[in-house]
């Protein structure tokens, strides 16, 4: 972490490489995600997290499309998530759970 912004960057073995970073507005009560990647793809996101459950909302996408993603600590050692394609309402595309070992 830097001046309050952490960073990271994830790089697959298919070459593909995506840098991000987040920091907390205070003033709003929220986090702003921000990342680009190798293919040209960007996003800037305002993340909530209320009790057990972290509320990811596009702000702005390279590609016009703005969708949520929605993850709820199941347990100490577990979670789920969903991604939305739109701000609101609709049917996952996809869902996922996750347990640590």
């Amino acid at each position: 972490m830097k001046a309050g912004i952490l960073q990271s960057v994830v790089e697959t073995p298919k070459g593909y490489v995506q840098s991000s970073s987040v920091t907390y507005d205070s003033k709003n009560d929220r986090y702003i995600d921000a990342a680009v990647a190798n293919d040209g793809t960007w996003f800037v996101a305002y993340r909530t997290v209320r009790g057990n459950t972290e509320t990811s909302v596009d702000h702005v996408t390279s590609d016009g499309k703005l969708g949520r993603l929605v993850i709820v600590r199941t347990s100490s050692t577990s979670f789920t998530s969903a991604g939305y394609p739109g701000l609101s309402g609709g049917k996952p595309f996809f869902t996922t759970t996750c347990r640590k070992s």
